[in-house]
């Protein structure tokens, strides 16, 4: 694992055990050159666990902030760390390698596409996929906890959380349902949307919420339109 480390790392960064299987790194380094500095270890630290069954890699890349104490740094960089594990857990990922599952390039395309969040027992955000973060424009820090009901159009905003609150409820999968949701630009979508109650799951800790888009337009006029009833999908 170290010489995994020492080869994805570049001359002035610091990598340090920290303690068990946990290592620590920091580095200087712009936004974007962070995401591909962190895959570049992702690809480096996976390749040196190859024939490694039951082991793999999370990462919680974070951007230090002006007055954070190096706790704060820390507990941030773990929230974002096992909010990575989620979304591994979620796609079906970091277990042991099946001959009949996806590939890696399969599964890094998968996540890629679905657009899918964990949420806790009162619907706020735990994680997302990077899909679900470009499509709704939500950082995925300042998202951190957000309560996505909030998010849901008003006119369905009741029908969204008494179907949430049965997910609750129920472990396992819910009837998907359609409803209207705004994104980070005021754009409003209309989408179906799968909940998995996996509040038992170890691994994830939360619901699933997978959605499938059908149309996008503008932001409605306040109070124009006729109050819908959205219903189960079939």
């Amino acid at each position: 694992m170290s010489d995994a480390l020492r080869r994805a790392i570049r001359p002035g960064d610091l990598a340090a055990r920290v303690g068990g299987d946990e290592f620590v790194v920091v580095m200087m380094a712009r936004r974007r050159s962070l995401e591909r500095l962190t895959d570049r270890l992702r690809s480096s630290v996976e390749a040196a666990l190859v024939g490694a069954n039951g082991v793999g890699v999370a990462i919680g890349a974070i951007a230090v902030r002006d007055g954070e104490t190096p706790e704060e740094v820390l507990e941030r960089a773990d929230t974002a760390m096992y909010a990575d594990k989620r979304r591994k857990a979620m796609l079906g990922r970091g277990r042991d390698p099946d001959p009949c599952e996806p590939g890696p390039r399969l599964s890094t395309a998968m996540e890629a596409l679905s657009i899918m969040l964990a949420v806790d027992s009162d619907a706020r955000l735990l994680s997302a996929t990077q899909a679900a973060y470009s499509v709704f424009g939500f950082d995925p820090e300042s998202s951190a906890g957000m309560d996505v009901i909030q998010l849901v159009h008003r006119e369905d905003r009741s029908y969204a959380s008494a179907a949430f609150s049965h997910v609750v409820r129920e472990p396992g999968p819910g009837e998907p349902i359609e409803i209207r949701v705004v994104d980070a630009d005021g754009h409003w979508h209309l989408v179906q949307v799968a909940a998995n109650n996996q509040l038992t799951n170890p691994e994830i800790r939360g619901i699933v919420l997978t959605l499938t888009e059908q149309s996008v337009f503008d932001r409605p006029a306040p109070g124009s339109g006729s109050e819908r009833s959205p219903q189960a999908v079939p």
